[in-house]
């Protein structure tokens, strides 16, 4: 299973809501850390914000609070051997 499917997975059985968008153009710091050595499993949970090259960006903040959520739900289900499969 991949990693994006172990995430989806983590937020429908916590009914957590998500939107799931690709990326044309520009990039993250996520691209290169998924490149390092043998390669890294790399996502970008991204929270979708306005006005985000000034001083007043504005986001929804249950966006920012399912995002949390989401990534501690996903740490305390990894098992330690499916945690060393994905990072080792």
């Amino acid at each position: 299973m991949f990693f994006t499917e172990e995430i989806l997975e983590v937020a429908e059985k916590n009914n957590i809501p998500y939107q799931i968008d690709i990326m044309l153009g520009g990039r993250t710091a996520a691209g290169k850390f998924h490149l390092f050595k043998k390669g890294v499993p790399t996502i970008v949970i991204g929270i979708a914000a306005r006005y985000i090259y000034s001083h007043v960006l504005m986001i929804n903040k249950k966006d920012l609070e399912n995002s949390a959520i989401v990534l501690i739900k996903l740490v305390k289900e990894i098992e330690a051997n499916r945690f060393n499969q994905l990072f080792n």
